[in-house]
């Protein structure tokens, strides 16, 4: 699930923002300006009733400004409060965002977004200890 969260936000970026490169990996050559970079920052689970949990998935998509100006960083970030309140999945659903913030550090915007959803686990066969036999009287 965390790879079609990172396609649907890949996808959002790319048909709002025209013209920034957008990347989920590590690039180390040829990296351009303006850029999204999208991170996986962390990832958790809390077990639910029966064989359910739900899967908490935080965010960070880095923004690299072109102008590095204040102006266009808090426009973009103005921007994405929008966009990933809710974004579509490539099957069609939709997932909603959750605390959403951002900070600026060294004219590098860090928009942080959190998508949770609930996952169904393999039931467990439990073996049974044979017939259990009771005289009423």
């Amino acid at each position: 699930m965390v790879n079609d969260i990172i396609k649907a936000l890949s996808v959002t970026l790319h048909e709002n923002f025209e013209g920034v490169n957008i990347y989920v990996d590590n690039v180390e050559q040829g990296f351009e300006t303006p850029a999204f970079f999208i991170f996986n920052v962390e990832s958790m689970e809390d077990r639910l009733l029966g064989n359910r949990a739900k899967r908490t998935n935080l965010f960070d998509i880095h923004y690299f400004s072109k102008t590095e100006t204040n102006e266009e960083i808090q426009q973009v970030a103005s921007k994405l409060y929008t966009l990933l309140r809710q974004i579509k999945l490539l099957n069609g659903s939709s997932i909603n965002g959750f605390k959403l913030k951002h900070e600026v550090d060294e004219k590098v915007l860090h928009f942080f977004v959190q998508y949770n959803h609930i996952v169904l686990h393999p039931s467990e066969v439990h073996e049974t200890f044979g017939e259990l036999k009771h005289n009423f009287k």
